[in-house]
C-alpha cells in the first residue's frame, strides 16, 4: 500500500509530488520497451489490463520509447472489434439486466482473426472503428503493414485465451498493466479496484456518455468478468506495469465529486455516492492544470489546455 499525506500547501510541493510519481511510471515504460525489443522474433505485443488501467496511454508511450530505440510501432485497439450494442441505453438501469461489454462474446473475433491474418501476411487490412457513444461500429481505417513495424494489440481482452490464440504463437509477447497497489491518502483508504472504479466513473461520464449510475450498475459484471477472464492469467505474464499515481485522487477529486453529486437521493446508488463523497472530504484537491500532458491520467481527465 502507498501512503500519501501531502497537504499541498504550495506549488512546489504539488510539482514535486507529481514529478516523482510520473517518473516512476516513465521508468516502467522504458524498462518494458528495452526488454521487448531484445526479442528479434517479436512482431506483436498483447497489451492487456483491466478497465481503466491506462492501456491507451501506455501504448502511446511505448511507441515513443520504441522510436527512441529506432523501432516503429502501430497500435490496434481491440475495443474497436466490439459487436454492436446500440440497443443498450447507457442511462437505463431500470431492468437490472447485466450488460456484456467485456467478455470474449462481446467481440467480433472473426473480424479480429481476419485482420491479424492480413497483417501477418503483410496485406492491406481495413480495421473497424467503434463509436462508444452510439454503441456500434462507425467506420473502417486502412492499415498498411510494413516489415519493420511492431504491432500493439491493446485492450483488456488482450489477455483472453480466445484472443491470444489468434496471434502467431512465436511472434507475440504479453504485457500487462493495472493498478497494483492500494492507496491511503490523508488517512482515507482506497483499494486498487476502487481506484479504477473512480477513474472509470469520470472517464465514462466525460468520454462515453455514461451516467455515474450506469457505471456503478455495470461494475458488478465488470468485476465478475475480471475475476473469470483476467485475474487467472495475470501471474503468468512476466512483464507488468503499475499505473497507480500517488497524487491521482487529489487531481481527480473535483471532477469526481461533481459527477457523483448528480446522483439523486431516490437513486439506489445514492448511498454509495454519498459514502465516496464523504471519504474525499479530507483529501486536498489539486487543480487539473497541473496534470502533465503526457500523463497516463489524461485518459480519465482529458488533456488540459
Amino acid at each position: 500500500m502507498i501512503i500519501q499525506n501531502h497537504k499541498f500547501e504550495n506549488e512546489s510541493e504539488i510539482i514535486s509530488c507529481i514529478a516523482g510519481s510520473e517518473s516512476g511510471y516513465d521508468e516502467q515504460i522504458k524498462t518494458a520497451a528495452q526488454r521487448l525489443t531484445q526479442n528479434p522474433e517479436l512482431k506483436f505485443i498483447a497489451l492487456s489490463g483491466p478497465t481503466c488501467s491506462g492501456k491507451t496511454t501506455t501504448a502511446e508511450r511505448l511507441t515513443e520509447e520504441f522510436a527512441a530505440l529506432n523501432h516503429r510501432v502501430r497500435t490496434v485497439s481491440i475495443d474497436n472489434f466490439f459487436r454492436d450494442n446500440s440497443e443498450h441505453d447507457r442511462s437505463d438501469i431500470s431492468d437490472n439486466t447485466e450488460k456484456d461489454y467485456d467478455s470474449a462474446d462481446a467481440l467480433d473475433l472473426v473480424c479480429f482473426a481476419e485482420c491479424v491474418r492480413g497483417i501477418t501476411q503483410k496485406q492491406h487490412v481495413y480495421l473497424p472503428t467503434f463509436d462508444f457513444i452510439k454503441g456500434k461500429r462507425s467506420s473502417y481505417t486502412l492499415f498498411e503493414p510494413e516489415d519493420d513495424y511492431y504491432v500493439i494489440f491493446e485492450g483488456l481482452q488482450a489477455i483472453y485465451p480466445e484472443v491470444l490464440s489468434l496471434l502467431p504463437e512465436d511472434k507475440y509477447a504479453p504485457l500487462h498493466i493495472s493498478v497494483d497497489d492500494d492507496l491511503c491518502v490523508s488517512g482515507r483508504y482506497f483499494d486498487r479496484r476502487e481506484i479504477r472504479l473512480i477513474r472509470r466513473i469520470v472517464r465514462d461520464y466525460k468520454f462515453r456518455g455514461a451516467s455515474p449510475e450506469f457505471t456503478l450498475f455495470l461494475w458488478n459484471s465488470v468485476v465478475k468478468n475480471e475475476d473469470k477472464n483476467i485475474m487467472p492469467y495475470v501471474d503468468d505474464i512476466p512483464l507488468r506495469i503499475n499505473s497507480l499515481l500517488s497524487y491521482e485522487l487529489n487531481i481527480i477529486k473535483d471532477d469526481f465529486l461533481a459527477i457523483m453529486g448528480q446522483i439523486k437521493p431516490d437513486s439506489r446508488y445514492y448511498d454509495i455516492g454519498a459514502e465516496f463523497i464523504s471519504r474525499f472530504d479530507a483529501i486536498p484537491a489539486i487543480d487539473k492544470s497541473y496534470l502533465p500532458k503526457n500523463s497516463v491520467y489524461c485518459e480519465f481527465l482529458g488533456v488540459q489546455e
